[in-house]
């Protein structure tokens, strides 16, 4: 399990359905506790490929470190985060969604016991410039030898190119780029 991973990358696009609803739970390190219908066909991976595996599994190395950092930074304090996300398919192609990551925490304690991830199909309009801003992100991180320093670096080119200071700002950047673009489209 896990070894599509090393299997070659491809430009075969799935495109994600208007409707259609991909979610994962995972333990609160991020292996796999649940994966839905949609996302087991999106992703090409049975419930027996994907229970028990890191989420990482579905990585697809377009998506730079620096957004993965964001998302466990705040996830891991209890906030839900929302992001872009070019993720892989078992074999070799891609698709993208807006994925909205969060905690699920104990009622009474409060303490995190997993995560609940739940994606959407990424507004077309708004992949292209996606797309460049995670190539020059990707361009800070091959600075670095070590992946969490490149990782953090690239997070905060990614803050201060937005203008954002933290996770809602990020948020709120996001949400009104779709807004913006969809009004322009």
């Amino acid at each position: 399990m896990g070894t599509f991973n090393h299997l070659p990358l491809n430009n075969k696009e799935t495109i994600v359905g208007e409707f259609d609803l991909l979610v994962t739970k995972t333990d609160a390190k991020g292996r796999l506790t649940y994966a839905s219908s949609a996302f087991q066909k999106i992703a090409e991976l049975n419930e027996e490929e994907l229970l028990g595996q890191p989420h990482n599994i579905i990585r697809h190395p377009d998506t730079p470190r620096s957004i993965f950092y964001h998302l466990w930074t705040y996830i891991s304090k209890g906030e839900e985060v929302f992001a872009f996300v070019k993720n892989r398919t078992k074999s070799g192609g891609f698709y993208w969604v807006l994925a909205h990551v969060t905690p699920i925490t104990h009622i009474k304690t409060g303490e995190i016991y997993g995560y609940h991830s739940s994606r959407r199909r990424m507004p077309p309009h708004v992949r292209s410039g996606i797309e460049e801003l995670y190539a020059r992100l990707r361009e800070v991180e091959a600075k670095f030898s070590h992946p969490k320093e490149a990782a953090m670096e690239a997070h905060k080119v990614l803050l201060q190119e937005i203008g954002a200071q933290n996770s809602i700002d990020y948020t709120k950047w996001l949400f009104n780029l779709i807004a913006q673009q969809s009004l322009a489209a």
